[in-house]
């Protein structure tokens, strides 16, 4: 059942018009069955309440506590997922200021075993606006400067949300700019081409 809830959430979440009572109706499932659900689970189900936009504060800061004191068991995908998802809800938890930033600090984000091309752009999503006041002090810039280490693992897509999340940011990172220049050229599209003739 936990499943069919999980997908049916992830459905909803993307349609153009959200079902606010069912999702508030979910909300208040999720939170009297959080410690029992997976972690895959309760990643897809918070992912789903923030692309949304319809979060309930209770919901998420239930579901931190859950995640906080269990987060050996969640893969580092996972916890950079739920990093970006409490930070489009802009719920200032202690998951997303002090234990995720603890678990990528360091190496962990220049290393492709311990964090994927993947977590580390939600992780540059979830941290990049300063504004919000969320992570250490300069996690930005970390996750910016290995962003450009490792720009050739960097896909156009995720290149794209690269910059459309330092766009919304309001930060125009030269590298960056410099490694997307790189990245459309290592795989333009055909209306690229077109436009270089």
């Amino acid at each position: 059942a936990d499943d069919e809830v999980a997908a049916l959430l992830e459905g909803f979440s993307r349609g153009r018009l959200i079902d606010e009572p069912l999702f508030q109706e979910a909300a208040r499932l999720v939170v009297a069955r959080v410690r029992k659900l997976s972690p895959r689970l309760l990643t897809s189900m918070l992912t789903a309440f923030a692309c949304s936009n319809v979060a309930t504060e209770h919901l998420f800061f239930a579901a931190g506590d859950a995640v906080v004191a269990c987060h050996r068991h969640y893969a580092p995908g996972q916890l950079a997922e739920l990093a970006d998802a409490f930070s489009r809800v802009r719920a200032r938890h202690a998951l997303l200021l002090d234990t995720v930033p603890a678990q990528f600090a360091g190496q962990a984000i220049r290393d492709r075993r311990t964090c994927s091309i993947e977590a580390l752009v939600k992780l540059f999503s979830a941290y990049v606006d300063i504004r919000q006041e969320l992570g250490p002090e300069g996690f930005r810039e970390e996750l910016a400067e290995s962003l450009c280490e490792r720009r050739g693992e960097l896909s156009s897509r995720l290149m794209r949300q690269v910059l459309q999340a330092a766009a919304r940011s309001h930060w125009p990172n030269v590298r960056l700019l410099e490694v997307a220049a790189e990245v459309a050229s290592r795989d333009p599209k055909q209306w690229e081409v077109d436009c270089m003739h």
